[in-house]
């Protein structure tokens, strides 16, 4: 993934565009699950802007697994 985000950056200089203006999105496998904190820091480290997580896992108790989500990842990525 990061190897395409260097081509997509490369490509936007090449058009005489600027590359910090491209926000990168992705699905993370990892983002949810015990490793999910440093999962969504990886992803932010090669440029992800946003990581995209399925809003299923949140189905069973919405609004506290989306608080726990926000408190244990979110909040130290952002």
């Amino acid at each position: 993934m990061s190897r395409s985000f260097d081509i997509a950056r490369d490509t936007a200089r090449q058009c005489g565009r600027d590359p910090d203006a491209i926000e990168m999105t992705t699905g993370g496998n990892g983002a949810i699950g015990p490793n999910a904190l440093n999962e969504v820091k990886g992803l932010t480290d090669i440029g992800v802007a946003r990581v995209i997580v399925p809003s299923f896992l949140f189905y069973r108790d919405t609004a506290d697994a989306l608080a726990r989500y926000g408190d244990e990842v979110i909040s130290k990525v952002n």
